[in-house]
């Protein structure tokens, strides 16, 4: 209904379904989350591939409320060469966007090749994928977010990247633990254009063994590339991506940028082999590059026109990839 909109698609509460090849779109409300599909009380295995979803509060989400099934979690999730995306007719207008992807309770899922494209700051802060466990109404204590691979996708025309909370900060939950984020493109991530902070990733309430990896992140206005809040993350690598430092970089809550947030907030932690550009190498640690920001869409093929292969993908003589996404490939 273009005027009183739809709250939901498909509701997926069920064991063993794929949904694929559907066009679920409108999905759109006022005051309350609308989603293309959302599934909490099921067990899955879940299969949702070759959709286009389009929901103005979370395009899809897992979780959201408490199971009716003791122990829960809906589990063995592939989402994979799905297009979720806002129309840009929804900015500004009066339906409650939040975000394009969320899981609040959910265990072993792959998200990969899939577009994720058009989320600005409206009713959240604008960060587009959100892995953030939450016992919604206080009656799943065992809810969870873990294992969790998200790779080869491609986020675009965004006001944040991505957020992962540790443990949910108004009731008991588990902890979000084993998250891998690897080979994504990101471009446009821009908070003049979409608002936010600009962000690629933001870590709150102490998850654990976080790992990203071979991302190319292209911010064209940023706070800074890694934002940290609340207890010492362990257990996590950010290694072999290719990002710009921005104003703030790698920084926690009461800290400076570099090493005194990494210390405090990522004890342990291995940054290694990432190229950021425009950072200060006194501040963080060796084994990285840090150019200038003048030289960083130079090292792109042709990032003027969304080229953004790197110039010689691999080093002479070696098998080894240099840092960034492999971006040949990725879906459109």
């Amino acid at each position: 209904d273009a005027t009183r909109g739809q709250k939901r698609g498909i509701a997926l509460n069920s064991a063993s379904t794929t949904i694929s090849g559907s066009y679920i779109a409108e999905c759109k409300a006022e005051g309350q989350d609308a989603q293309a599909i959302a599934g909490w009380n099921g067990p899955g295995p879940f299969t949702i591939t070759n959709n286009y979803l389009e929901g103005a509060g979370e395009n899809l989400l897992f979780g959201g409320g408490d199971p009716s099934i003791p122990d829960l979690v809906p589990s063995d999730i592939e989402i994979a060469g799905n297009t979720l995306e806002k129309p840009l007719t929804w900015r500004n207008s009066k339906w409650q966007v939040k975000n394009l992807l969320e899981l609040k309770n959910a265990r072993r899922v792959r998200i990969h090749d899939n577009v994720l494209r058009h989320n600005w700051q409206a009713a959240q802060s604008g960060y587009a994928v959100l892995f953030t466990v939450r016992n919604q109404d206080g009656g799943c204590a065992w809810c969870q977010v873990e294992q969790v691979t998200f790779e080869r996708n491609r986020l675009e025309k965004i006001a944040a990247g991505i957020s992962i909370l540790g443990k949910d900060d108004e009731h008991p939950s588990r902890q979000t633990q084993e998250i891998v984020i690897r080979d994504n493109l990101v471009t446009d991530l821009d908070n003049q254009a979409w608002g936010g902070s600009g962000y690629f990733l933001l870590l709150l309430g102490g998850p654990r063994n976080v790992v990203v990896s071979h991302n190319t992140i292209v911010q064209p206005h940023a706070s800074g590339l890694i934002q940290v809040e609340g207890p010492p993350v362990q257990g996590f690598v950010f290694s072999q991506n290719v990002a710009r430092h921005s104003e703030y970089g790698i920084i926690g809550t009461g800290r400076g940028p570099g090493r005194d947030s990494i210390d405090a907030y990522l004890p342990g932690a291995r940054i290694t082999g990432n190229v950021i550009a425009g950072a200060d190498a006194g501040r963080y640690p060796p084994g990285n590059d840090y150019p200038k920001p003048s030289d960083f869409e130079a090292q792109f093929v042709d990032a003027a026109n969304g080229d953004y292969r790197l110039k010689g993908r691999r080093r002479a003589g070696s098998n080894e990839l240099p840092p960034g996404a492999n971006v040949e490939g990725l879906p459109q």
